[in-house]
């Protein structure tokens, strides 16, 4: 049995080339505490995105049961954004010694850095984003300024 399979929240890969997928994954710091783990991945386009964007990326988190094994039904999403193109995203995401979830969200993509996308308009693409560990939105969360950070230590 596999440690965690979200396969089915995926968006279909192009052959040959694509740079979509689940692309970071974190602990929470205090995991032996905190049984949390964090995900960026690529989701198929949510149905309020522009009809001519590609996908939708999802940061969430996932609980991990006593058998050591994700709990995928246990997700809670904590941040979505809709990107144009399918490459350019970035991904590696780390806690600070802030404690706080730092997310790349990279710049939306296109050859030759051009098109959609590029930081364009203050959404959200082209940036690290943190989010205060624990608080989500609608609980208490809060983003950092413009470089957003998730603090988890409050949930």
């Amino acid at each position: 049995m596999p440690f965690l399979d979200i396969r089915d929240r995926l968006v279909k890969l192009h052959e040959g080339y694509d740079e979509r997928r689940l692309v970071g994954l974190a602990v929470h710091p205090k995991f032996g505490e905190d049984r949390r783990l964090f995900l960026y991945y690529h989701a198929p386009r949510r149905a309020s995105a522009p009809a001519d964007w590609d996908h939708t990326v999802h940061v969430s988190e996932i609980k991990v049961g006593a058998d050591d094994l994700a709990i995928p039904s246990s997700e809670r999403t904590l941040l979505v954004i809709d990107l144009p193109y399918f490459n350019h995203h970035a991904g590696a995401i780390v806690f600070g010694p802030d404690g706080f979830l730092y997310i790349p969200i990279g710049d939306g993509g296109n050859a030759n850095d051009t098109g959609r996308g590029h930081g364009e308009g203050g959404k959200g693409i082209g940036r690290t984003s943190g989010w205060e560990g624990g608080r989500v939105p609608g609980g208490g969360g809060a983003f950092k300024k413009k470089n957003h950070a998730i603090d988890v230590s409050q949930t």
